[in-house]
């Protein structure tokens, strides 16, 4: 799917349903992820949520300068 594509939904689940909706696929809650979780692009993933998941990096030891947020555009977390 292009980077242009926009998700809508009140919650994640909502989300994914309406992702794969858009892919002509359907979202099984609770279905097996493991083709799914193999193409997902984690450097935009992190990028998205990074400022939302710093405390949960801050707590399982992760280095954050907190300049991965997707205004920055890159990744400089290191485990310590």
């Amino acid at each position: 799917m292009p980077n242009s594509t926009t998700i809508s939904g009140s919650n994640g689940v909502k989300k994914l349903e309406n992702l794969f909706k858009k892919a002509n696929r359907v979202y099984i809650k609770g279905g097996e992820t493991t083709d799914f979780i193999g193409v997902l692009d984690m450097k935009k993933v992190m990028e998205e949520i990074c400022c939302e998941i710093k405390p949960l990096c801050k707590e399982l030891g992760v280095k954050c300068s907190g300049k991965l947020c997707k205004r920055n555009g890159s990744i400089k977390a290191k485990r310590g």
